[in-house]
């Protein structure tokens, strides 16, 4: 898919060549239909370049909270040329009517275009349990192998589908990622969630990572940027559940 700020040509074929006349007011412009859920708003193309041929380029940039799947113009009449005009050597008017938007001839059936203008929706990391060793919810041991960090997801956007998630780890302010990306799948956007698996040495590679022998213990929160096939992203809030690291054995001290 095309992601918010790509630019796309759309041209415009007149069967001889026509001449496009502008003013101040405005260019002229193609009415796009790019309101499909989960997008929100409708789109314009305006004029590039072409004149003095029958090939007229109109340019669309994407922005937020446009999304077709299949982008087409509205209708017949969406080429709209303002004040400005469209005219053959002669200085007759060109015929401005587009074909029938299930026509052969319209945008739709002449190209597959899809356009992501809108990020992935807000969520959060659910659970984040340990693997290995001794199981204790909320701590990080010496005998812990990995972790599971799951990440809920929105199960009705099909955009997510081969997007990404990251986990990233925040311990003492500093926020990195730990892992590699996940490749969401068909099969986790029916589940609604995407399990991230991070080994120990991922998550002691973190920098600001230590044991500090029972003393000021680190605690490790996890977040996830989950992106879509596009590659627009958004930051999931952190995990209610945060890891405190302690991997230091306690020592018998006496005997009474």
């Amino acid at each position: 898919p095309f992601e918010i700020d790509d630019n796309i040509p759309l041209t415009v074929k007149f069967d001889e060549n026509v001449n496009v006349v502008t003013f101040a007011v405005g260019s002229p412009y193609i009415t796009l239909d790019t309101d499909e859920t989960p997008g929100s708003v409708t789109s314009t193309a305006s004029y590039n370049s072409g004149t003095g041929t029958s090939d007229i380029i109109f340019r669309y940039k994407i922005a937020i909270n446009e999304y077709s799947t299949d982008l087409n113009y509205i209708n017949i009449g969406s080429l709209v040329t303002r004040d400005s005009y469209i005219r053959d050597a002669a200085g007759n008017n060109a015929t401005l009517t587009l074909p029938g938007i299930a026509d052969n001839n319209a945008l739709k059936q002449k190209k597959d275009i899809w356009i992501d203008g809108v990020a992935p929706a807000a969520g959060t990391v659910d659970s984040v349990k340990t693997t290995g060793g001794t199981i204790m919810t909320g701590y990080w041991n010496a005998g812990n192998t990995g972790a599971w960090v799951k990440v809920l997801l929105s199960s009705t956007d099909v955009s997510l589908e081969d997007g990404t998630v990251q986990i990233v780890a925040t311990i003492n302010s500093v926020a990195a990622n730990v892992g590699g990306a996940g490749t969401i799948t068909n099969a986790d956007l029916t589940a609604g969630f995407k399990k991230i698996s991070l080994t120990a040495a991922q998550i002691e590679g973190h920098a600001q990572f230590t044991d500090n022998n029972n003393v000021n213990l680190d605690v490790i929160s996890f977040t996830a940027v989950v992106t879509d096939k596009a590659g627009n992203a958004t930051t999931h809030s952190a995990s209610a559940t945060t890891l405190t690291v302690d991997e230091t054995a306690q020592l018998s001290r006496s005997v009474m």
